[in-house]
């Protein structure tokens, strides 16, 4: 009985290292183990521009570098979101890419860079010999000369175009403004910079507003019930989508001042004493002033002033005056004078200037207020 207790023990034990043997002799590929690789996320594009010979773009989430292209050839591979570029005798295109270790690479953005010297005689406009233009500078020119040491009266607008305009100023005082043709200085309408290339001092002053017309100072308008005819707005020194200024020295940019508002017409008949009914009519209400100018509006500006002790330096325009009620002998006395002063003493002061600069890149260079 016990010999036979014995066996099963032994014929269980065969059984159970015949069946561990089978389990390790089956398939290698079901025993191997795998590991789950998720596919990787794109990055989203970053948005691009150029301003002059200066690429910007806009930070994209989970990026942690940017590769430049141009012509398939890498220019720059940075974890900053700028690059500056030399200058070019041709129009340039330009790859942005965004990348990122645990993402798949950005769909390309490509950026034109407009070239900044070689232009023809045709890309030239030269007014380095005349005191004054007033005009269109058409889409084809690409570069403005002003004359060396000159005084110029300059009321220049830019028709509209894709190129870069540049501008250049050697020791120049130019009195007048320059704006697009439509008026806006968003960047979003106009994709294109005007590249100011100054040698020596130079100054931008924009014009006054015309004051209004003040009918309280000649009699000739006395009893006609004039008002005053409000002042024009001071002239904006430079209006534009985009700016660069590069400088060896001191540049200044001035807005006009608004112009006062005008005077009404006075009054030559006495006052009969009897409230709200007059012998004669009533003086002219005074207007109001204009408002000052910029030194310089735009969406974005960039600044290379090579020497330290240099500024870019902006004056906004003031305020017009406004314009006063006629003189008269017809507000009558006490409360009643004063009531009716009020009515006619509604003009407005204008407001002063205030420059726009929009998003600053990369400057090289002071800004100084005045």
């Amino acid at each position: 009985m016990r010999a036979m207790r014995c066996k099963c023990r032994v014929l269980k034990a065969s059984f159970l290292c015949l069946f561990l043997l089978l389990c390790s002799c089956g398939d290698k590929e079901s025993r191997r183990s795998y590991t789950y690789i998720p596919e990787k996320t794109q990055l989203s594009s970053p948005v691009a521009i150029s301003v002059g010979r200066y690429l910007y773009w806009g930070e994209v989430q989970d990026a942690t570098e940017y590769s430049v292209f141009q012509n398939g050839e890498l220019v720059s591979q940075t974890t900053e979101r700028f690059c500056v570029l030399e200058d070019s005798s041709q129009d340039e295109i330009y790859t942005i890419v965004a990348q990122g270790d645990l993402y798949e690479d950005s769909e390309p953005v490509n950026v034109t860079v407009w070239k900044s010297e070689g232009f023809s005689d045709e890309e030239m406009l030269d007014l380095s010999s005349v005191d004054n233009f007033h005009g269109t500078i058409s889409k084809e020119i690409r570069l403005v000369k002003l004359g060396a040491d000159k005084t110029i009266d300059l009321e220049a607008v830019v028709e509209a175009r894709i190129s870069d305009l540049y501008l250049q100023m050697d020791s120049v005082e130019v009195h007048g403004s320059i704006s697009l043709e439509d008026e806006s200085h968003s960047y979003a309408i106009n994709p294109h910079s005007l590249v100011l290339d100054c040698i020596g001092e130079c100054s931008w002053v924009a014009k006054d507003g015309k004051s209004g017309i003040d009918y309280a100072s000649d009699h000739a308008y006395d009893d006609e019930q004039l008002n005053g005819v409000p002042g024009e707005d001071g002239k904006d020194a430079i209006r534009y989508s985009s700016v660069v200024l590069r400088s060896d020295s001191n540049l200044l940019l001035q807005g006009g001042n608004g112009g006062n508002g005008g005077s009404g017409s006075s009054t030559k008949a006495q006052y009969i004493d009897v409230p709200f009914v007059p012998d004669s009519p009533y003086p002219g209400k005074g207007s109001n002033g204009g408002n000052g100018g910029c030194g310089l509006n735009t969406d974005f500006l960039r600044i290379q002033i090579s020497k330290m002790d240099s500024f870019l330096t902006l004056r906004d325009g003031n305020g017009g005056k406004k314009g006063l009620p006629g003189n008269n002998n017809n507000y009558g006395t006490g409360i009643w004078a004063s009531l009716n002063r009020d009515n006619y003493d509604i003009g407005k002061p204008g407001k002063a200037g205030q420059s726009n600069l929009g998003t600053i890149l990369g400057n090289r260079g002071q800004i100084r207020y005045e």
